[in-house]
């Protein structure tokens, strides 16, 4: 049996049992979450993980415990996207959510975030990771000089400074999107939602503050929401292994290396919007954020038992973690590859 057969049975064991335990209801919050609307609905260990080297078991077909009768209800269907009944309706919620009410091109943000999941961290092909003010690759970082490099080198402290021009980078990306992509879905919706986003709201927030007042409402209002984008989606993936442009690695391993879960409960669950549990975030994405809870104890057993290292951090922590690897990385330590699960899959 070929690897890419007995991956494929890996991950379909796993989908099975995890499917087995989420129940078929969820909150309309949750699922919104899973149509990938917005930020905090998006959907959207102790520092890096480092890689143990292939799978010792990974012929392995011994199950997993049994979850409690009382887990078992609903077969997969029951899972993605279960707002409204139809696909349309569930995409059209998330437009108008993600468009009218965050100023977002949705367009943009799918297209985006389906290309980050399938290769998260990949060097060339996750826009996460894609040189920028910040730099993640020592590569990038070697070809900067002067007054750039100096503060690259600091990238990290500066790192939470900057994201209060992250809102600001975001409406831009849309503008420029919805102005430039002639092949965008719906553009035109999307175009008269950023208007009334992006130009009438701010209008008449400042005719009724007044010039003064209504544009410092506005200048708070966009540096919280970048700071809060920041703050959710930094400690998912920054700070864990890239993967080189010539890696090929399975499905399971590329999911779990690259990502990291935030410990904390369900405050943490609320503050995050479920991205919290980026593991299952990205082993089920369209499983609603609520159910991914239910998820982890499977998937954690799972990835136990075939070797897999499975991170998690505090939120404090994952910042500080955050912060030290952008400054290493500024300073152009070669870090960010040095996971020996990813260098075994290397090819050449």
């Amino acid at each position: 049996m070929g690897d890419t057969t007995r991956e494929g049975h890996r991950h379909e064991r796993l989908r099975t049992r995890v499917h087995r335990s989420t129940p078929r209801w969820s909150t309309a919050w949750s699922a919104l979450g899973s149509a990938g609307a917005t930020p905090g609905w998006a959907g959207a260990a102790r520092g890096p993980a480092s890689g143990q080297g292939s799978w010792p078991g990974a012929g392995s077909t011994r199950p997993l415990p049994r979850p409690a009768p009382q887990q078992l209800l609903p077969p997969p269907r029951h899972c993605p996207r279960q707002i409204f009944v139809t696909g349309a309706a569930n995409e059209g919620a998330a437009r108008l959510v993600a468009t009218l009410v965050v100023g977002l091109s949705h367009g943009w943000w799918r297209r985006k975030h389906s290309r980050h999941h399938a290769n998260p961290n990949k060097v060339g092909a996750d826009e996460d990771i894609r040189p920028g003010v910040l730099l993640f690759t020592p590569d990038d970082v070697a070809r900067r000089r002067g007054l750039s490099g100096w503060l690259t080198a600091r990238q990290g402290w500066l790192f939470f400074p900057l994201l209060t021009l992250e809102g600001l980078s975001l409406h831009a990306d849309a503008v420029r999107t919805v102005v430039q992509d002639r092949e965008l879905s719906h553009r035109g919706t999307e175009a008269v939602l950023l208007t009334i986003r992006l130009a009438v709201l701010p209008g008449l927030v400042l005719t009724l503050l007044g010039p003064g007042l209504g544009a410092a409402v506005l200048a708070v209002q966009l540096a919280v929401f970048g700071v809060y984008m920041g703050a959710t989606f930094a400690p998912n993936h920054k700070g864990m292994p890239l993967v080189p442009r010539d890696a090929r690695i399975d499905f399971l391993s590329r999911q779990v290396l690259t990502s990291r879960n935030i410990r904390g409960g369900r405050p943490v669950d609320w503050l995050m919007g479920g991205l919290n549990l980026q593991v299952e975030h990205h082993l089920f994405p369209s499983m609603p954020s609520g159910n991914l809870r239910r998820a982890q104890p499977f998937v954690r057993a799972h990835c136990a038992e075939h070797g897999v290292p499975y991170t998690e951090a505090g939120l404090l922590e994952s910042y500080g973690i955050v912060v030290r690897h952008l400054n290493r990385v500024g300073l152009g330590d070669r870090d960010p590859f040095a996971c020996p699960f990813v260098t075994a899959h290397r090819q050449g």
